[in-house]
């Protein structure tokens, strides 16, 4: 089918839907609440401090989680809220369908509770307009984990901040085994989500007890710690301090800091790795960062026309780089920024991974800015000609209002993604 043929059928079919029903409206996220008892007392806004609520949605072999980590409502009510996307078919397999299976895990300073009520937190999506309520009743096991926490350092610098998301820290037994929970079977002893706010990582040892845990820990036990980046084998780093990685694990409930000095394979890192930026002109900053021993040069490139390093186009160690960007006019775009290690490097002889950000821009009729035009982005644009939105909404470059030849626009752009999609 032609592009102008394809036009006039989308365009005959959205008048139809704007017509009648004013266009497919954005599903509406699936809100869950309610109270929550922690062994038998209320958990209150007074006291929910390192309290978080996350929810796993299983959608075929997918999962889709989101969290309330902010704390209960202080409106009185002491509510957790958790808002469930609602599914969109335009975009799977992200969000939930009525009736699918849910998980809600309670987690207290990191470490994860017993939901009682819910049975094993288990519970399947509804929907109200008002959101659903689900109280909780939550116990602490009776037996508490072995923490130890530390700093990282790595080739001689200190891992912080976002860097540490980009490790996975875990503890074996010695002879490679995983020390394992039955209150949660995924969790053996490790901290894949990032350091807190002091930029120390934080494991929680599950620990022995006969009738509950008899794979945890015991007080004594031989255990070593093992650190990979981002999850690959070749990339497990050499534990200098304590030897090898080797510790013993504390009591049930101890915590007992062990930091941590790694020797491995240098690493340049540029953050962050991903920007979405509007269709209006405008610059970005990246921060190039050097974890290794000695001096490193380095060079960024970009791959696009409507993108320039105004500033740190090459530099030695860590440094930051500017890049401006040019107005959009036409489609959706994307861009590369590459930093590479060149050749006449002192480092050369070195394997040093380049890195790589990714820049988009959304184009002037993605209205919603979610990076893709859709044929939701054209409904908003329609419902704005005909009256039943803003229509001060400007959505190209200076048109000032919307008019048929934007919408025409829209739609050609619309055309050329699904042509796209299709090769």
């Amino acid at each position: 089918m032609s592009k102008r043929s394809l036009t006039i059928v989308v365009m005959s079919f959205l008048f139809f839907l704007c017509s009648n029903a004013w266009g497919v409206e954005t599903p509406v996220p699936l809100r869950i609440y309610g109270n929550v008892t922690v062994n038998g007392e209320m958990l209150t806004s007074e006291n929910d401090e390192g309290y978080k609520f996350v929810v796993t949605v299983f959608t075929g072999e997918e999962e889709s989680k989101v969290e309330d980590a902010d704390g209960l409502s202080e409106n009185g009510y002491n509510y957790y809220i958790i808002d469930i996307p609602n599914y969109d078919a335009s975009k799977p397999p992200e969000g939930a369908e009525i009736r699918e299976g849910a998980v809600i895990r309670v987690y207290k300073d990191g470490r994860e509770l017993i939901v009682t009520k819910p049975d094993g937190g288990r519970f399947n999506v509804s929907f109200s307009d008002t959101g659903v309520k689900i109280d909780l009743e939550v116990t602490e096991p009776s037996i508490l984990p072995a923490k130890i926490e530390g700093t990282v350092m790595i080739n001689g610098g200190q891992i912080k901040g976002e860097q540490g998301g980009d490790y996975h820290f875990f503890v074996t037994k010695s002879d490679g085994s995983r020390f394992i929970s039955s209150i949660n079977a995924n969790d053996m002893g490790e901290d894949t989500d990032g350091f807190n706010g002091s930029d120390l990582y934080e494991i929680y040892i599950p620990t022995y007890d006969q009738s509950v845990q008899p794979d945890g820990a015991k007080a004594g036990d031989d255990a070593v710690i093992h650190v990979v980046y981002k999850d690959k084998p070749e990339y497990e780093y050499t534990v200098k301090i304590p030897d090898g990685g080797q510790f013993e694990v504390g009591s049930s409930g101890s915590v007992i800091q062990i930091d941590l000095e790694l020797e491995g394979p240098p690493v340049l890192y540029v953050s962050p790795s991903s920007h979405n930026v509007p269709w209006m002109a405008g610059a970005l900053n990246f921060d190039v960062t050097w974890l290794g021993v000695g001096t490193i040069e380095w060079e960024a490139t970009v791959d696009g026309k409507w993108l320039e390093i105004t500033s740190g186009s090459s530099g030695q160690n860590s440094g930051t780089i500017i890049v401006e960007y040019n107005k959009n006019n036409g489609a959706l775009r994307n861009g590369t920024i590459s930093i590479t290690i060149p050749d006449t490097s002192a480092r050369s002889s070195v394997t040093i991974e380049p890195q790589y950000a990714k820049v988009t821009q959304t184009c002037p009729c993605d209205v919603d800015a979610d990076g893709i035009v859709e044929i939701q982005d054209v409904i908003s644009m329609l419902k704005v000609l005909i009256g039943s939105e803003d229509s001060s909404l400007d959505i190209l470059p200076g048109s000032g209002s919307i008019g048929l030849k934007d919408i025409i626009y829209a739609l050609d752009i619309l055309s050329m993604h699904e042509e796209g999609s299709a090769k």
